[in-house]
């Protein structure tokens, strides 16, 4: 595995992904199918219980090639890692870029997708920036997504035919300019692409 780099150190590619109901397959998926040379961030945001997100997590670290934690507030974000988000978890783009961790007081969804995706469009700097929000029920993450793309992000939505529910997908696709649909298998390889 390629040794870690902080984003700060050069241009960057970071991808966030938000899903809820039918993500933690979709997720598993996604990460055994990356590379050990992997060169990206990936953020996920999986709606779940705190209580369970330690544990999926050590799971997902198990199967994939590319090391997998929970995110923990002020921790430096560093290339070729991937981070699971606990409560609120944004990125604070101030010096290098690192999360902070906060509690969750005025969301029914745990994480919040949208305050990750709203966080991560504030970064300055060289950072290409890749958002996807996957099934699940409601549309947590479709404003998020839709500043990032006003920001300049690439967006993907998973399509009817993968979603196991067609909610968060479709709420974005209706709203979010230029945004692509792909089923599941697409999404795979439009990530693994994109982290070359």
């Amino acid at each position: 595995m390629q040794n870690m780099k902080s984003l700060s150190d050069k241009a960057h590619k970071l991808i966030l992904i938000g899903s809820s109901t039918g993500g933690p397959g979709h997720i598993e998926r996604i990460l055994t199918s990356l590379p050990d040379d992997f060169d990206a961030t990936i953020i996920i945001a999986q709606h779940m219980g705190d209580e369970y997100l330690q544990s999926f997590a050590t799971r997902l670290d198990r199967e994939s090639r590319v090391r997998v934690s929970l995110a923990q507030n002020s921790q430096k974000i560093e290339n070729a890692h991937i981070y699971i988000c606990t409560k609120k978890s944004e990125l604070d783009c101030s010096d290098a870029m690192s999360f902070t961790v906060s509690e969750n007081n005025h969301s029914n969804y745990n994480p919040n997708i949208d305050s990750l995706f709203n966080s991560a469009a504030k970064i300055k700097g060289p950072c290409r920036i890749l958002a996807i929000i996957m099934t699940g029920i409601g549309d947590d993450g479709v404003a998020g997504m839709k500043n990032l793309s006003d920001h300049g992000a690439d967006t993907v939505a998973e399509s009817h035919e993968s979603a196991i529910v067609y909610g968060m997908p479709m709420r974005a696709a209706e709203v979010v300019k230029d945004i692509k649909i792909l089923p599941l298998e697409e999404i795979i390889k439009y990530i693994n692409k994109f982290g070359e």
